[in-house]
Protein backbone atom coordinates (compact mmCIF):
# COMPACT_ATOMS: atom_id res chain seq x y z
CA UNK A 1 0.00 0.00 0.00
CA UNK A 2 1.20 3.76 -0.84
CA UNK A 3 1.91 5.97 1.64
CA UNK A 4 0.40 9.52 0.64
CA UNK A 5 2.34 12.42 1.89
CA UNK A 6 3.95 15.95 0.83
CA UNK A 7 7.09 17.55 -0.04
CA UNK A 8 8.08 19.14 3.22
CA UNK A 9 11.68 20.84 1.79
CA UNK A 10 13.76 20.73 -1.57
CA UNK A 11 17.29 21.74 -2.51
CA UNK A 12 17.12 21.73 -6.45
CA UNK A 13 21.20 22.19 -6.47
CA UNK A 14 21.58 18.81 -4.66
CA UNK A 15 18.43 16.93 -5.59
CA UNK A 16 17.40 16.28 -2.60
CA UNK A 17 14.71 16.82 0.07
CA UNK A 18 12.09 15.71 3.15
CA UNK A 19 8.72 14.26 2.46
CA UNK A 20 6.66 14.27 5.54
CA UNK A 21 3.77 11.65 5.79
CA UNK A 22 0.26 12.57 5.97
CA UNK A 23 -0.89 10.35 8.50
CA UNK A 24 1.88 9.67 10.65
CA UNK A 25 4.02 13.06 10.11
CA UNK A 26 6.92 11.16 9.97
CA UNK A 27 10.15 12.95 7.68
CA UNK A 28 11.76 10.92 5.06
CA UNK A 29 14.10 11.90 2.42
CA UNK A 30 13.60 11.84 -1.11
CA UNK A 31 16.24 11.68 -3.61
CA UNK A 32 15.65 13.39 -6.96
CA UNK A 33 16.12 10.34 -8.78
CA UNK A 34 12.59 8.13 -6.90
CA UNK A 35 10.83 11.10 -9.03
CA UNK A 36 9.31 9.74 -12.58
CA UNK A 37 12.31 10.93 -14.68
CA UNK A 38 11.39 13.47 -17.51
CA UNK A 39 8.69 15.47 -15.41
CA UNK A 40 8.94 18.82 -13.93
CA UNK A 41 10.76 20.01 -10.72
CA UNK A 42 9.50 18.95 -7.24
CA UNK A 43 8.40 21.77 -5.48
CA UNK A 44 7.29 22.54 -1.57
CA UNK A 45 4.10 21.39 -0.95
CA UNK A 46 3.68 18.91 -3.99
CA UNK A 47 0.99 16.25 -2.90
CA UNK A 48 2.93 12.54 -3.71
CA UNK A 49 2.30 9.09 -2.93
CA UNK A 50 5.45 6.75 -2.05
CA UNK A 51 6.79 3.60 -1.05
CA UNK A 52 9.73 3.12 2.17
CA UNK A 53 12.40 1.40 1.96
CA UNK A 54 15.42 1.12 4.35
CA UNK A 55 18.60 2.11 2.82
CA UNK A 56 22.33 0.51 3.21
CA UNK A 57 23.04 2.70 6.21
CA UNK A 58 20.20 0.77 8.32
CA UNK A 59 17.89 4.35 7.55
CA UNK A 60 14.25 4.83 6.00
CA UNK A 61 13.92 6.24 2.76
CA UNK A 62 10.93 7.53 0.07
CA UNK A 63 11.38 5.72 -3.38
CA UNK A 64 8.95 5.13 -6.01
CA UNK A 65 7.83 8.74 -5.79
CA UNK A 66 4.55 9.71 -7.58
CA UNK A 67 2.53 12.69 -7.36
CA UNK A 68 -1.04 12.37 -6.65
CA UNK A 69 -2.42 14.93 -9.53
CA UNK A 70 -1.30 14.41 -12.73
CA UNK A 71 2.00 16.97 -13.14
CA UNK A 72 2.78 19.55 -16.27
CA UNK A 73 5.03 18.01 -18.59
CA UNK A 74 8.11 18.23 -17.79
CA UNK A 75 11.16 20.10 -17.29
CA UNK A 76 14.08 19.07 -15.68
CA UNK A 77 15.90 20.44 -18.47
CA UNK A 78 14.78 23.60 -17.64
CA UNK A 79 17.64 25.77 -15.17
CA UNK A 80 16.28 26.45 -11.75
CA UNK A 81 16.01 30.06 -11.19
CA UNK A 82 19.23 32.11 -10.02
CA UNK A 83 19.36 34.01 -6.41
CA UNK A 84 18.59 37.40 -6.61
CA UNK A 85 16.20 36.94 -9.69
CA UNK A 86 12.53 38.76 -9.31
CA UNK A 87 9.81 36.87 -10.95
CA UNK A 88 7.30 38.74 -13.27
CA UNK A 89 4.78 40.33 -11.86
CA UNK A 90 1.54 41.37 -13.70
CA UNK A 91 1.12 44.38 -14.91
CA UNK A 92 -1.12 47.00 -12.82
CA UNK A 93 -4.11 47.57 -14.98
CA UNK A 94 -4.85 51.18 -15.59
CA UNK A 95 -8.64 51.03 -15.33
CA UNK A 96 -9.97 52.28 -12.27
CA UNK A 97 -11.67 49.44 -10.13
CA UNK A 98 -14.19 49.39 -7.40
CA UNK A 99 -14.50 52.35 -5.17
CA UNK A 100 -11.82 54.50 -7.39
CA UNK A 101 -13.85 53.60 -10.94
CA UNK A 102 -17.43 54.46 -8.83
CA UNK A 103 -15.86 57.83 -7.43
CA UNK A 104 -14.69 58.70 -10.91
CA UNK A 105 -17.92 57.82 -12.31
CA UNK A 106 -19.91 59.93 -9.89
CA UNK A 107 -17.39 62.72 -10.71
CA UNK A 108 -17.89 63.16 -14.51
CA UNK A 109 -21.61 63.03 -14.07
CA UNK A 110 -21.51 65.56 -11.64
CA UNK A 111 -19.49 67.72 -14.24
CA UNK A 112 -21.75 66.43 -17.05
CA UNK A 113 -24.62 67.78 -15.20
CA UNK A 114 -23.43 70.92 -14.13
CA UNK A 115 -25.35 73.81 -16.18
CA UNK A 116 -23.14 75.92 -17.83
CA UNK A 117 -22.43 80.06 -16.67
CA UNK A 118 -24.97 81.27 -19.80
CA UNK A 119 -27.52 78.87 -19.20
CA UNK A 120 -27.26 80.22 -14.70
CA UNK A 121 -27.34 83.92 -16.36
CA UNK A 122 -30.35 83.43 -18.56
CA UNK A 123 -32.31 82.14 -15.62
CA UNK A 124 -31.26 84.52 -13.36
CA UNK A 125 -32.41 86.98 -15.91
CA UNK A 126 -35.95 85.22 -15.92
CA UNK A 127 -36.23 85.22 -12.21
CA UNK A 128 -35.66 88.96 -12.04
CA UNK A 129 -38.06 89.80 -14.90
CA UNK A 130 -40.84 87.01 -13.12
CA UNK A 131 -40.37 89.30 -10.13
CA UNK A 132 -40.61 92.55 -11.61
CA UNK A 133 -43.86 91.73 -13.25
CA UNK A 134 -45.23 90.58 -10.41
CA UNK A 135 -44.50 93.53 -8.29
CA UNK A 136 -46.15 96.11 -10.73
CA UNK A 137 -49.18 93.58 -11.57
CA UNK A 138 -50.24 93.39 -7.62
CA UNK A 139 -49.19 96.87 -7.07
CA UNK A 140 -51.80 97.92 -9.80
CA UNK A 141 -54.30 96.11 -8.18
CA UNK A 142 -53.65 97.29 -4.64
CA UNK A 143 -53.96 101.12 -5.99
CA UNK A 144 -57.14 100.58 -7.97
CA UNK A 145 -59.94 102.70 -6.36
CA UNK A 146 -63.09 100.27 -4.77
CA UNK A 147 -65.86 99.90 -6.75
CA UNK A 148 -68.78 102.78 -6.47
CA UNK A 149 -71.99 101.92 -4.86
CA UNK A 150 -74.92 103.82 -6.07
CA UNK A 151 -76.65 105.90 -4.85
CA UNK A 152 -79.40 105.50 -2.17
CA UNK A 153 -78.16 101.59 -2.40
CA UNK A 154 -77.24 101.43 1.71
CA UNK A 155 -80.66 103.39 2.85
CA UNK A 156 -82.72 100.64 0.47
CA UNK A 157 -80.55 98.17 2.36
CA UNK A 158 -81.92 99.87 6.05
CA UNK A 159 -85.39 100.42 4.78
CA UNK A 160 -85.76 97.03 4.05
CA UNK A 161 -88.21 94.69 6.43
CA UNK A 162 -87.13 92.07 8.00
CA UNK A 163 -87.06 88.33 6.13
CA UNK A 164 -90.70 86.24 7.47
CA UNK A 165 -89.22 83.73 9.67
CA UNK A 166 -91.80 81.16 8.34
CA UNK A 167 -94.53 78.74 9.54
CA UNK A 168 -92.77 77.74 12.67
CA UNK A 169 -96.06 77.13 15.25
CA UNK A 170 -96.22 81.16 15.71
CA UNK A 171 -100.02 82.38 16.00
CA UNK A 172 -100.29 85.44 18.21
CA UNK A 173 -99.50 88.92 17.59
CA UNK A 174 -97.32 89.23 20.27
CA UNK A 175 -95.16 86.77 18.85
CA UNK A 176 -94.75 88.57 15.54
CA UNK A 177 -91.41 90.50 14.84
CA UNK A 178 -92.90 93.30 12.06
CA UNK A 179 -96.19 93.47 10.22
CA UNK A 180 -94.24 91.94 6.87
CA UNK A 181 -93.87 89.16 9.25
CA UNK A 182 -97.66 89.15 10.31
CA UNK A 183 -99.02 89.36 6.95
CA UNK A 184 -96.65 86.98 5.55
CA UNK A 185 -98.07 84.31 8.32
CA UNK A 186 -101.89 84.96 7.84
CA UNK A 187 -101.33 84.51 3.93
CA UNK A 188 -98.94 81.19 4.05
CA UNK A 189 -100.01 79.54 7.70
CA UNK A 190 -103.58 78.13 8.72
CA UNK A 191 -104.66 78.49 12.00
CA UNK A 192 -103.60 82.30 13.08
CA UNK A 193 -104.88 84.12 15.31
CA UNK A 194 -103.47 87.64 13.71
CA UNK A 195 -106.90 89.00 12.00
CA UNK A 196 -109.85 89.24 14.17
CA UNK A 197 -112.32 90.70 12.69
CA UNK A 198 -111.74 89.67 9.14
CA UNK A 199 -110.62 92.41 6.95
CA UNK A 200 -106.96 90.99 5.88
CA UNK A 201 -104.98 93.18 7.91
CA UNK A 202 -103.40 91.55 10.38
CA UNK A 203 -102.59 92.75 14.01
CA UNK A 204 -104.03 96.38 13.07
CA UNK A 205 -103.72 97.57 16.74
CA UNK A 206 -100.34 96.38 17.13
CA UNK A 207 -98.29 96.55 14.04
CA UNK A 208 -100.20 96.74 11.12
CA UNK A 209 -101.79 100.35 11.79
CA UNK A 210 -103.91 101.55 9.16
CA UNK A 211 -103.28 98.71 6.65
Amino acid sequence: MRIQGTLLKWDDERGFGYIRTRESRVVLPVHRSEFPHGQRRPQIGDPLSFDIRTSADGRKEACAVRWDVSPPPADFTRPPPTAGTRPATARPSTRPSGAQGHGARARRSAHESEPSPGTLRLLLAVLVLGALISAVWYGSEGNAPAPERPAGAGATEAASPPRPLGCDGRSYCSEMKSCEDAKWLLQHCPDTELDYDGDGIPCEEQLCRGG
